[in-house]
């Protein structure tokens, strides 16, 4: 199985899957919902059946005869060994108050040495978007927009130290830290490259910088408050942040018990909880806009959700937004869709030093892995509108994570 470590430096593809010709046929004429390796043959698309076979490896991709396994191998060897450690680590029960533990021991250790290491040499950043920069990832990886993994600082600092816990158990353990911390170090990440991101997160509207975050969930953005606190001491570490912040949390997601509550991240800074849609909120909270809005893997291209009347309030509001995408397809397509649809233009993009480090498994194509947050981009109101959208606002609910095949 792989470290963390190792999972967090590993390259991921951008596009991994080969859509053989027996498969696109096969996706031609049948059942649209036939995923490739999940629930028919990766190969050739013939639905699962009792004599389908799946990599005794991984257990994570099926085929319909040793033939095809054979066949896609080549293939299937460039993801496996991911598919194996986050099926492994998915398979381990973790107990709430074991990451919460976590999060507190990383905090703890938290200091201006340690902070520095995990933000200094800030990736660079282009400044002509993900649409202009190039039509693929890996050619802008060529252009310098690459990073290395800072996760090992973290995890050193966050290591379980239970003797009696196994070394399989404690890295779940971690996995699922990172998966927390993820989002409140990815916006300490965002403002030591962009420009734009520093200057909203130090200027003060009234006795704090506000900052919403847009289709908060349970299980993402607001599953532990307390890893929060980290982006807090962060910037207090770096001198480079606001010194009191007032997060919201918005969306659909929210858990219906802290809707309308707040808790403190430390100091003066704190959180505030909305459960429903962000023109609802924002019409009881209209008194201080946003300093900066996040937006986690928001979907914008999914036909599923409608993020067209929030977009509207944004380009109203006239403050920047960060999104962050599994991949950089995924951010040029949101770049267009902002940039038509909101009249935002984008500042820069980047990959993200702190994306959650173990690959996750497409729900789609047996083959494909990504990242979530591993790309992030920083747009702004290029023409205010004075339009008032009085329509539903979906606040980007998150796809189900695919369950490993047991």
């Amino acid at each position: 199985m792989l470290s963390l470590v190792d999972l967090a430096n590993a390259r991921v593809p951008e596009t991994n899957a080969v859509i053989y010709e027996r498969a696109q046929s096969a996706l031609n004429e049948n059942d649209p919902d036939l995923h490739l390796g999940i629930n028919c043959c990766a190969v050739c698309a013939q639905p699962e059946d009792e004599a389908s076979v799946e990599c005794p490896a991984c257990k994570a991709i099926v085929y319909c005869s040793k033939a095809c396994k054979n066949k896609d191998d080549g293939v299937h060897s460039a993801v496996c060994e991911m598919l194996r450690t986050e099926g492994d680590l998915n398979d381990v029960e973790v107990k709430r108050n074991e990451v919460a533990a976590a999060i507190k021991a990383f905090n703890k250790q938290l200091g201006k040495e340690c902070a520095e290491q995990m933000f200094s040499s800030p990736v660079p950043h282009t400044s002509s978007g993900a649409a202009a920069a190039t039509s693929g990832a890996s050619e802008s990886r060529q252009a310098g927009l690459e990073q290395s993994s800072k996760w090992e600082h973290v995890f050193r600092a966050a290591e379980p130290s239970n003797s009696a816990t196994s070394d399989v158990h404690a890295a779940a353990i971690l996995k699922r830290f990172a998966d927390a911390m993820s989002y409140p170090l990815s916006v300490v990440a965002a403002s030591s490259i962009f420009p734009l991101a520093r200057r909203a997160l130090t200027r003060r509207q009234d006795e704090y910088v506000h900052v919403h975050v847009l289709g908060a969930s349970e299980t993402a953005e607001c599953s532990f408050v307390s890893a929060w606190r980290s982006a807090v001491k962060c910037f207090h570490l770096l001198g480079t942040g606001p010194s009191s912040l007032f997060v919201s949390f918005v969306g659909l997601d929210v858990p219906e018990r802290l809707h309308n509550t707040e808790k403190s991240l430390g100091g003066e800074s704190k959180a505030r909880f909305f459960r429903g849609t962000y023109d609802a909120f924002r019409a009881e909270h209209s008194t201080t806009p946003p300093a900066l809005v996040l937006g986690y893997n928001m979907g914008l291209s999914c036909p599923d959700y409608n993020w067209t009347p929030t977009l509207r309030v944004l380009a109203r509001l006239g403050c920047p937004i960060v999104v962050t995408t599994n991949t950089f397809m995924e951010l040029s397509m949101e770049q267009e869709i902002l940039e038509s649809k909101a009249r935002m233009a984008c500042e820069g993009v980047s990959e993200n030093p702190f994306p959650c480090p173990c690959p996750a498994q497409s729900g789609t194509v047996a083959n494909d892995v990504y990242r979530r947050n591993q790309w992030f981009g920083i747009f702004f109101a290029a023409q205010r509108t004075s339009h008032v959208d009085n329509g539903d606002t979906s606040a980007g609910e998150k796809p189900k994570k695919k369950r490993r095949k047991t």
